[in-house]
Parts: structure tokens; C-alpha cells; sequence
């Protein structure tokens, strides 16, 4: 069989490709050394195939066998393939590569080389989850398994397990806030649910609290933390806030950080919507435009309705109508539908002075869940132009006519009738963006 795969060129791809991913499964009755020997036949006409090569790699993984080779034919697979999502799954190949030598390095006691792959193993399941901008399970799947790993292996100080306890139960939540019920395989049977910081044992609190109030947290450990704060709007959580923010503010340099800080000073009415929208606007060409720096799927999806709504709300909508586009096409595969619709309000609640704190807590207390409210939302007018209606499912509404820059409405939702005639609506930002509704003609 190996002189006959030996013979195979590009017009056999697709079944050797099948042939090889149902041995590695199933075995087929081959030994390992069987199976390396017909995985070397392929390369004589077909070595730079990386479905191939990826499907061998992550065959050796499952084996815990030849962690060179493995590593080999991923980085060889990576420089071939111009796919992102193939790209994805390749980087979460090595992340479980890094796992496995983790686990390697464990059981040896050589815990030095140990944390150099657990740091390298979590950069790459975090990189899978970036690229992908998709509601994937697995990339949530193996790095929770990793760190639920760790914890057991309890090298690790009390300090240390609370602090990555705490992070396992945020990226768990995040995953099950993320990820589609039907498509939660693992997660749910597997994992569990996720603990909210409120009911962790106090000793987990206060070490989660220290780390928090020095500065250390990383941006998911911080907003599981101050989640709980937002939750109970009282003047002293207020002050907590603030002070988190003001700390934070000084070290973040990152988009991730930068997006936690503008959640939660949107929320408890910390910074005011020209400061959120100027951090946010620095890192949009990176992220955005150019993707040069990663994101967890459910951070960027926060990070754009963060942008969008703050930018709407300052009238920015010359910003708005030079990246629809480019919005459109990041959320193209895979919408958040996980998002609530947050409405547009008055500017009392965007443009308030910072320094007035008195008002702040004021808004905090009695205002946090308005965002969400239709109830509270601002009144928009302007001319609306309808065809028959069954003509159209969506219609666009104008906002500016100098930007000439739209939102959208479902059609059945402005009118009946058709025509030209005035209206009044909300603007709300929904899953898939800006949106108009709530008409009155």
C-alpha cells in the first residue's frame, strides 16, 4: 500500500486525505510505525499538503508520540495554508501540542519547562479563538481542560489556585454566553457551569480581590470580578469601580484591557463617551482593519457595539459610514446573537463630566439598566421613503443626509402603507448593528 500512496499525485488528494484522517481514527488494523510509514509515502508527490500534514500532526498528539515531528509537520502545514479558518484549527493544534508537553513535562517534575508550555499552550488556544471571530467550541474547550488540569496537579500555591480558578469560571461563562446551545457539546457535560465570583469560597474572594486591587488581573479575571460590583450598584461598589479604572488606566496598553475598562466605565458611568470612544478608536485599525492583534470572539463583539453606540451617540457618523463594510465582513460567518439590545439614549448619559461624582453615582444607582430599556430610549425623527410593501424586507432610514449615512428597519415594522411621510423611531444596536425601531407615523 505504501508503493501505491508512494504513486499518488494531486488528482488522489481527496482520498488519501479521507483514507488517512479514518486511519487515525479508527487505526484500520495499522501499527503506529505502519502508519508513519504510509503518511512518508504521501510525501513523494504531495508533501506540501497541509490537510495531510495537519491531520498527521495532530494524529501524533492523540498518540503522544514524536512531539518533534509533530511540531515539524505543523509549522510546515502552517506555511502552506491561506485559509484562515484551516489556519485556526492549525494554531489550535499547537496549542494542544504545548498541552501535551505540559503534561509531559509534569509528570517528569520539570514544572520550569512545564509553565513555558502552559504559557505557550494558552497563547495559542487564545490566537484560535481570535482568528477564528467565530462561536467555536473548542478553543474555549481545550484551554478550560488545561487550566481545570493544573488545578489538580496541585503544584500551584493556594494564591495561584484561586486566581486561575477564577479565570476557568470566566472563560467558562463566556464560552456558554458565546457559544450556541445545540453546539455545546462539551462544554456544558464536561465543564460545568461556571462559578459568578459572588459564590466562591471567601478565601478565593479575597485572594481574587488582592490581585485585582494591584493590578495584576488579566482582562477576562477582571470583568468576572467587577461583574459582581456592576451587579449591586451601591455608592461604595461605585468607588471600587472608579478606582479599578484609574488603576488599570495607567498600565493597559491593550485592546482586550481597554475594552474591559470601557464595559464597565459604561455601565457605572466612569468615563464618559468621548474618552471611551477615543480608546476604543486607537486600537480599531489593529484589530479591525488590519487584524494585527487577537481577540476572544466575545470581547470583540463587545468592543464593537462599545464603538459603534458611543460613536452614534457623539453623532461620529462619518466614522460609522467608513466602516460598515468592514464590520459587515468580521461578522460575516458568524453573528453574536448573544448580544441584548442596547438602545441609544438622551446625551445625559454619554457626554456627563467626569469629575461630577455626586451625579455619577446618582446615574449608577438609578439608571445602569436603561441602556437596555425602550422605555428610555431617544426619540428619532426624519422623512421616510416606502415601496409597496412585500417589495422589501429591510429599508434604510437616513440619519445624516451630509454623511448620507443610514441605519437599517425591517419594512412590515415602519408602516403599512407606502409612500413618503415623516416618522419617529428608537435606534437600538442589535446583534447585527444599528438598527431602527418603535416607529410612529
Amino acid at each position: 500500500m505504501a508503493n501505491v500512496f508512494s504513486n499518488a499525485t494531486a488528482q488522489d488528494l481527496q482520498f488519501l486525505r479521507d483514507f488517512m484522517n479514518y486511519t487515525y481514527k479508527y487505526g484500520a488494523s495499522f501499527t503506529f510505525d505502519q502508519t508513519k510509514k504510509l503518511k512518508e509515502a504521501t510525501e513523494k508527490h504531495l508533501k506540501d499538503d497541509y490537510v495531510l500534514n495537519h491531520q498527521y500532526a495532530a494524529y501524533l498528539i492523540r498518540e503522544r508520540r514524536d512531539f518533534d515531528n509533530a511540531r515539524y509537520y505543523l509549522d510546515t502545514a502552517l506555511l502552506e495554508v491561506d485559509k484562515t479558518p484551516a489556519a485556526t484549527a492549525i494554531i489550535h493544534s499547537l496549542g494542544n501540542l504545548n498541552y501535551a508537553l505540559y503534561k509531559q513535562c509534569m509528570e517528569t517534575g520539570n514544572t520550569e519547562k512545564a509553565n513555558d508550555h502552559y504559557e505557550s499552550a494558552k497563547d495559542h488556544f487564545f490566537r484560535s479563538r481570535s482568528l477564528s471571530k467565530n462561536r467555536e467550541e473548542h478553543g474555549y474547550f481545550t484551554d478550560i481542560d488545561m487550566m481545570h488540569f493544573r488545578l489538580k496537579s496541585g503544584y500551584d500555591p493556594d494564591k495561584n489556585k484561586s486566581i486561575l480558578k477564577a479565570e476557568s469560571y470566566a472563560l467558562t461563562i463566556e464560552a456558554l454566553k458565546v457559544i450556541p446551545t445545540e453546539r455545546q457539546n462539551l462544554l456544558r457535560s464536561m465543564l460545568g457551569e461556571g462559578t459568578p465570583y459572588s459564590e466562591l469560597p471567601e478565601n478565593d474572594k479575597f485572594a481574587i480581590s488582592e490581585v485585582v486591587k494591584n493590578g495584576m488581573a488579566s482582562p477576562i479575571l477582571l470583568e468576572y470580578y467587577c461583574q459582581d460590583l456592576l451587579d449591586r450598584p451601591r455608592n461604595k461598589n461605585w468607588n471600587r469601580l472608579k478606582d479599578i479604572v484609574s488603576i488599570y488606566r495607567k498600565t493597559s496598553t491593550g485592546v482586550n484591557m481597554d475594552t474591559v475598562l470601557c464595559m464597565i466605565s459604561k455601565r457605572a458611568f466612569i468615563l464618559n463617551a468621548i474618552t471611551r470612544f477615543e480608546i476604543l478608536r486607537n486600537h480599531y485599525d489593529s484589530l479591525v482593519k488590519y487584524s494585527t492583534v487577537g481577540m476572544n470572539y466575545g470581547f470583540l463583539a463587545e468592543y464593537v457595539r462599545l464603538l459603534t453606540t458611543d460613536a452614534f451617540a457623539l453623532e461620529k457618523y462619518s466614522f460609522l459610514r467608513s466602516i460598515i463594510e468592514e464590520l459587515t465582513e468580521l461578522f460575516r460567518e458568524s453573528k453574536p446573537r448573544f448580544l441584548n439590545d442596547e438602545y441609544i439614549l438622551d446625551s445625559k448619559y454619554y457626554t456627563f463630566d467626569e469629575d461630577n461624582e455626586e451625579l455619577l453615582i446618582s446615574l449608577f444607582i438609578k439608571n445602569h439598566a436603561d441602556f437596555y430599556s425602550t422605555k428610555m430610549a431617544k426619540r428619532y425623527s426624519g422623512m421616510i421613503n416606502l415601496n409597496s410593501a412585500g417589495q422589501e424586507k429591510f429599508i434604510r432610514i437616513p440619519i445624516d443626509l451630509l454623511s448620507d449615512f443610514h441605519v437599517r428597519a425591517i419594512r412590515k415594522e415602519v408602516a403599512a402603507h407606502s409612500g413618503r411621510f415623516s416618522a419617529s423611531f428608537n435606534v437600538k444596536h442589535a446583534y447585527d448593528g444599528l438598527t431602527a425601531t418603535d416607529f410612529m407615523t
